[in-house]
């Protein structure tokens, strides 16, 4: 399954190339390099070309609203490093993340963010 970036998201890092010189389209694509790129039968490889096999995951978080139990962001750990599922900022980012729960129902651990806790804060509900 392929994963791909949100229409926001892009839409920043186009609107960031001319106001920064590129640094802040740069910015967001390094920041990027973490996250999925597509989600395989044996494991998950991220956008910086690594291939993690989904054994080698040992935990995953999850980070949720407080208000709306709506998922913010998965982090997938593994024995040398982390990648992370930023639920909003990937198309079809609901799907991506409960493709990634299938396989590990048990590993999930929750943490609860407030509104105040969240990139935009208030602006988060829009």
């Amino acid at each position: 399954m392929d994963v791909r970036l949100g229409r926001q998201y892009r839409s920043w890092m186009v609107a960031l190339l001319p106001l920064t010189l590129g640094l802040g389209t740069l910015v967001l694509w390094v920041r990027a390099s973490r996250w999925p790129r597509r989600l395989e039968r044996d494991g998950v490889r991220l956008r910086n070309g690594r291939f993690v096999r989904w054994k080698e995951i040992t935990r995953i978080g999850v980070t949720k609203r407080e208000f709306d139990e709506e998922t913010v962001n998965l982090d997938l750990y593994f024995a040398d490093g982390s990648a992370r599922v930023p639920v909003r900022h990937l198309q079809d980012g609901e799907r991506i993340a409960a493709a990634v729960r299938r396989h590990y129902p048990r590993k999930c651990t929750d943490r609860k963010v407030s509104l105040s806790d969240t990139p935009g804060g208030i602006a988060a509900l829009g």
